[in-house]
């Protein structure tokens, strides 16, 4: 009876031995392990046009390495909120990510001449400006400090207001609480007379709801596919934002691990999703303006000329200001001075 208890003990001993090192298992697995897997953490909803481009990547990796690597697509804020990504992603807590550079902007400050409402004259002008030496800049500044690799852009479309009440000119912003993201959506919001509101995604329909905050910058996909549009019948047609692109990332460490060809299947099919979202991103946006404009009881809203020129001076002269409290202003001086440049 003794020898028996004593066996029983032992393997109760091992059982969790082994669980333990299960348990302590990273989910990513390295590439010396044989498959080499990989998850990709992502924030906007399902049927969104962004996670289509994250599982267009996972494909294409998928496709060029033989079956060798396999990514999974977490979508939602199914692991991560976009808050969570600026300590998670350096630490390695996740292989990959879309990251929404409004939250690296603390960690990254240089992030912020893309942040700069109104600063860009059109897409074009922005699209040109994300490829050439103002963003380059600050991606390298950001796959320093964040521990990552920079694999492409995610094209999430144009930025507006929405809002519960009617806005049809510059003084209906006044007294109104809006949801923005990041310091530069507050400096704009200020300017207009309302007050920045600090909430995550998961809260904006019910504070809409319940007008505990009365309008959010965001885009119309989000507008329509978050249900905001139940709960804000006001959409705001005036443009304060182009592209609004979220960056696709590895973490370093990982990345320093993977074969080169599986590294370049990854930088092949970061620049085609780029690509395919800029495109898609301007076709999500018409069709979700459409389903906007077709919906009943929601009231398209849009201010005069004027107003419209006052709100754009505003977004570029605040934004400038804190950019350069941020990294100086000799430094974000000569950042808007390569944006000018690109100017047509």
């Amino acid at each position: 009876m003794r020898v028996r208890n004593i066996l029983i003990f032992a393997s109760l001993i091992l059982l969790l031995g082994l669980i333990i090192a299960g348990c302590g298992k990273q989910p990513g697995s390295t590439p010396g392990e044989g498959k080499i897997t990989a998850r990709l953490a992502g924030t906007m909803p399902v049927e969104h046009h962004i996670t289509k481009a994250e599982e267009r990547f996972e494909r294409l990796v998928e496709e060029r390495t033989g079956g060798r690597v396999d990514i999974q697509v977490f979508s939602a804020g199914q692991l991560y909120t976009d808050k969570d990504m600026v300590d998670v992603i350096p630490k390695g807590g996740v292989e990959l990510a879309q990251v929404n550079w409004a939250m690296w902007t603390g960690l990254v400050p240089s992030f912020g001449i893309l942040n700069i409402h109104c600063l860009y004259s059109d897409a074009d002008h922005f699209y040109r400006a994300l490829n050439n030496e103002p963003a380059q800049e600050v991606i390298k500044e950001m796959e320093e400090k964040g521990n990552l690799k920079f694999l492409g852009w995610l094209y999430y479309g144009d930025g507006y207001f929405f809002s519960t009440r009617p806005v049809n000119k510059l003084d209906d912003f006044k007294g109104l609480r809006i949801r923005g993201m990041s310091d530069y959506d507050s400096v704009l919001i200020k300017g207009t007379g309302a007050a920045p509101a600090v909430l995550s995604a998961a809260e904006i329909y019910m504070a809409l709801q319940k007008k505990t905050v009365e309008g959010v910058l965001t885009g119309p996909t989000s507008y329509v596919a978050r249900k905001y549009i139940e709960v804000a019948k006001y959409p705001l047609e005036n443009q304060i934002g182009w592209g609004w692109p979220f960056a696709l990332v590895v973490n370093r460490d990982f990345w320093n691990k993977l074969p080169p060809d599986v590294q370049q299947a990854m930088i092949d099919a970061g620049r085609e999703v780029t690509d395919w979202t800029r495109q898609e991103a301007k076709k999500a946006d018409e069709a979700a303006w459409q389903m906007i404009k077709d919906t009943p009881g929601v009231t398209v809203c849009r201010l005069p000329a004027a107003d419209d020129e006052k709100m754009r001076r505003i977004g570029r002269e605040a934004g400038e200001k804190l950019l350069a409290e941020k990294i100086g202003a000799e430094r974000a001086n000569k950042l808007v001075g390569m944006v000018d440049a690109l100017r047509r």
